[in-house]
């Protein structure tokens, strides 16, 4: 009963920060400060160091980004980390508590980085920065098999499009990807819990999808396959655990994303949290869910085949 209680309650407080913030009539720009300010309190693991750095390739935008690295690192590997926001909001600040809690979890140092946001850059930036990113690993040392992907929501697609943009490229895909609340469609916004959850889920409202990636867009006539990844070539994606809250909206996405990421032979892990919303990990120092399955993360990176 007290964990009922208790979720309930973070729903409650989920509810009331949304609240203030009506994405329809809120510029972007407030929408932004909002976003931090509701985060910059929030902790990270004593443990746990943060380090700046600026990710440059020969004829690309620099990347602004920051090393997270837990005092307990026991492998070679690297998590590569993109942050979620609806295309328009986020940064490696506002998601330094949750993937900090992550790395540590992991056992993980872990790249995250700012990768341009809508409208100021419209696609395919976002897409360009995430996987130079990957190949800005590459270009420093790191094998694929030493490098994982994670991401959550918007940050998720683009773990999506970088594994699509890495299978175009006819390069080697890294060891592993997780996916936190994924949304894995941006093209059709009908799945069944659309409609069913739109009650549910206190943080993402389904009508809002639309315009953010119309947002993303921008101007572009261009509409690739790879913004469904859903309806794409899945074959040869490394292994994939995918986490998603049994209220939330995106949770028809996860569930036709696991369908198509088996039919293509891909090793993938469903977990749908129940009575869970969208990306409730980021409550990872409060609810108890949200730790556990920050721990399930973690023993999912640490299960991994080493590196040699």
């Amino acid at each position: 009963m007290m964990k009922y209680i208790n979720v309930l309650a973070h729903r409650s407080y989920v509810r009331r920060v949304m609240s203030k913030l009506p994405v329809a009539n809120t510029p972007i720009p407030a929408q932004r400060l909002h976003l931090e300010k509701i985060t910059k309190n929030a902790t990270i693991p004593s443990t746990v160091s943060v380090s700046d750095t600026t990710l440059q390739l020969a004829g690309q935008p620099s990347i602004n980004a920051e090393w997270i690295t837990p005092a307990d690192v026991n492998n070679n590997q690297v998590l590569l980390y993109f942050h979620g926001g609806g295309f328009i909001v986020g940064s490696k600040e506002t998601h330094r508590p949750m993937v900090a809690h992550i790395a540590k979890s992991a056992n993980t140092q872990t790249l995250s980085i700012n990768y341009r946001l809508a409208p100021e850059h419209t696609y395919p930036a976002a897409h360009q920065d995430c996987f130079n990113a990957y190949c800005w690993l590459l270009n420093n040392g790191y094998d694929p098999q030493q490098i994982i992907l994670g991401g959550d929501s918007a940050g998720a697609f683009f773990v999506l499009q970088t594994l699509l943009e890495i299978k175009l490229q006819d390069m080697e895909q890294p060891k592993a990807a997780f996916l936190l609340s994924p949304l894995a469609d941006a093209l059709h916004f009908n799945g069944e819990s659309y409609v069913s959850k739109r009650k549910r889920d206190p943080w993402l409202k389904a009508d809002q999808l639309p315009g953010l990636v119309d947002l993303y867009l921008g101007n572009s006539t261009d509409r690739p396959g790879s913004l469904s990844p859903i309806n794409s070539d899945l074959l040869g994606f490394p292994p994939i655990l995918i986490h998603v809250g049994e209220d939330e909206i995106l949770l028809s996405d996860s569930l036709r994303l696991h369908q198509q990421l088996q039919i293509h032979g891909v090793s993938s892990e469903l977990i749908v949290w129940p009575k869970m919303w969208h990306v409730f990990h980021c409550m990872g120092g409060k609810l108890p869910q949200a730790k556990q399955a920050i721990s399930q993360i973690g023993d999912f990176i640490k299960n991994l085949p080493q590196y040699a």
